[in-house]
């Protein structure tokens, strides 16, 4: 886009909300409704002040933005945008359908592709960093000429680079084991703005409401407690309930940096993308239909409660909540660019991913841990523990052995509940948009059944460990426990069940890592605790009342358990990270 004073390339500037000429530093407002001709003259003048044909416009250059957004809708929290609901009601149930607006303009852009992943983004320029903001390759991306759909609405963004940067150090500084790469200021250099498309739902809530309120006071000595059974009518309007559009845009990223103020929406112009990059939805808006409808409901609760300060208490009667008759036509539905500043690291075969509000400056970061601070100072903090146990002069071997078989036991639990968690968050369970692109069939309805096994498996686990720590604290607190303990010696007794214990907690666990595609690195610790419990029993047994033995057995054990410990840390760091994305993009239905 050309300067409409001299020709120069213009490039929108968050600090004022202007576009600014590099050349003759002119500045202008991108709302201007005499902007858009002004540019139009300009791209066929001469650049950079050479004498034209004809004569160009002048524009008086503007130094502050001036606030007229386009859309003026309530802000909504949307951390709470995920609650489920029945699907929302169709048009047929609105009223008569008004006039379709007009079709929305075609913008020519430059298509960037990621050879490594697919992603893609748009821009208005010829040249772009040789990096994929997607899994972080350092590759040429390959680009062509294409044509974009305008969204309706965009915020523009209000955070410039330097501001995104310093947002950014921030929030790393306060993580010691953080990589040193991530605090390093040419990594922060790669900082990129990208527009990200997000779905914008309208929600209209009439009809028949009922609602159960209770009133709690004192009469005397007595606490009366009255509960009401309430029948009214609602008529609510939600403006501006937005979810993201891309399924490469994690879910549980675009929650933390929410919520966009919807209030400083402005009327799509192509200005906005001068010097940043957009992305395009690749999926259906009615992904998120639900969620708004769910939303639209529940907070419909949460404003009655306030309206009625009599009830203690505000709580939808059975079966209510989701009768509550909810009105949204397609043209209630429409898209819009949020800003984000975006920046990938990448590290081995997995990627962590720095995000920024564009808007407010709200920071969501993945920060991998660096091993090797995390064990110097694991190491450092195990120097003192270590000396005040030598000095008790009561700890006994025995003593040592059973606080080591707790810890391996712990371990083996960590590990199970690590790689479960691990398991899900790289299968992005809870990431509708990604579910819907590239997700297995049936995995909604599987959901509830393996929260529930995993449910059981956790209740079965902590059982384990209560009944070995019991049994490590009060051996004869049974009869049971203190005849077997008596018969084969209680340290035996006591390493066997933790044996027994670990290996069904790692076999577990190593069946549970099957899709992940470093299980052999993570579960390699959990391995070598197995057979370091085993010898360490085997050992005890062997060498009944020999303190050397028992010494032996702990230091099998402990090393075990230190090993446990750095796959634990494995599994934390893909918690961290991503997995490399391999995308197939396709534009969603609003687009």
């Amino acid at each position: 886009m050309k300067c409409p004073s001299c020709g120069g390339e213009l490039r929108f500037e968050p600090s004022n909300g202007m576009l600014q000429c590099s050349y003759c530093a002119s500045s202008f407002d991108p709302g201007d409704p005499a902007f858009a001709a002004l540019v139009q003259s300009a791209e066929e003048q001469p650049a950079f002040g050479q004498e034209a044909a004809g004569q160009v416009p002048q524009m008086q250059p503007q130094s502050q933005v001036q606030d007229q957004p386009q859309a003026q809708v309530p802000v909504q929290d949307q951390s709470q945008m995920q609650a489920q609901s029945q699907a929302v009601s169709n048009s047929d149930q609105t009223k008569p359908q008004e006039e379709e607006s007009e079709p929305r303009q075609e913008l020519d852009m430059v298509l960037y592709t990621c050879p490594n992943c697919g992603g893609t983004l748009y821009s208005v320029e010829e040249s772009i960093n040789a990096f994929c903001s997607f899994c972080g390759s350092q590759v040429m991306l390959q680009s062509r000429f294409a044509k974009m759909k305008a969204p309706a609405a965009v915020i523009p963004f209000q955070i410039d680079k330097e501001k995104c940067k310093s947002l950014f150090s921030e929030k790393v500084k306060k993580a010691f084991f953080a990589p040193k790469e991530l605090k390093d200021p040419g990594c922060l250099d790669n900082f990129r703005g990208i527009y990200m498309p997000y779905y914008i739902y309208n929600i209209r809530c009439q009809g028949p409401f009922q609602f159960s309120g209770k009133r709690v006071y004192m009469t005397g000595d007595y606490e009366i407690t009255e509960t009401y059974n309430c029948v009214s009518t609602i008529d609510a309007h939600y403006f501006g309930l937005s979810y993201d559009g891309s399924a490469a845009f994690d879910d549980s990223i675009s929650e933390v940096i929410a919520p966009y103020d919807t209030k400083k929406m402005y009327k799509f112009n192509p200005a906005y993308l001068t010097g940043f990059y957009a992305d395009m939805a690749d999926i259906p808006s009615s992904v998120y239909v639900n969620d708004a409808g769910g939303f639209a409901r529940e907070s419909i609760y949460n404003v009655i409660d306030k309206m009625v300060p009599e009830f203690s208490a505000i709580t939808p009667l059975p079966g209510t909540k989701e009768s509550i008759p909810l009105y949204m036509r397609e043209k209630d539905i429409d898209t819009a660019f949020f800003p984000v500043w975006f920046l990938s690291y990448k590290n081995k075969n997995r990627v962590a991913y720095a995000v920024v509000n564009g808007q407010t400056g709200k920071v969501s970061c993945d920060l991998p841990v660096d091993k090797f601070k995390f064990l110097l100072f694991a190491f450092l903090l195990a120097i003192p523990i270590y000396l005040v146990m030598m000095i008790i002069p009561t700890f006994m071997p025995q003593t040592m052995l059973g606080i080591i078989q707790v810890l391996g036991i712990i371990g083996a639990i960590m590990t199970l509940i690590m790689v479960n968690k691990a398991v899900d968050s790289d299968q992005k369970k809870e990431d509708k948009g990604f579910q819907y692109k590239y997700g297995v069939p049936g995995n909604v309805s599987k959901k509830k059944k393996t929260t529930d096994k995993k449910n059981t498996i956790m209740k079965v686990v902590i059982g384990v460990f209560i009944a070995f720590v019991v049994i490590q604290i009060c051996p004869f607190v049974f009869d049971i426990f203190g005849d077997i303990a008596r018969l084969l010696g209680f340290n035996i007794f006591a390493g066997s069940v933790q044996t027994v214990a670990i290996f069904v907690l790692i076999i577990n666990a190593i069946s549970k890592a099957k899709p992940l595609k470093n299980k052999t690195v993570m579960i390699a610790g959990g391995i070598l605790l197995c057979v370091a419990s085993l010898i360490g029993t085997v050992l005890t047994a062997a060498g009944a009342a020999n303190d050397m033995f028992y010494y032996t057995a702990a230091a099998l054990i402990g090393t075990g358990v230190v090993l446990n410990f750095i796959g634990i840390l494995d599994i934390f760091e893909v918690l961290l990270t991503r997995p490399l994305p391999q995308l197939n993009r396709e534009g969603g239905e609003m687009w």
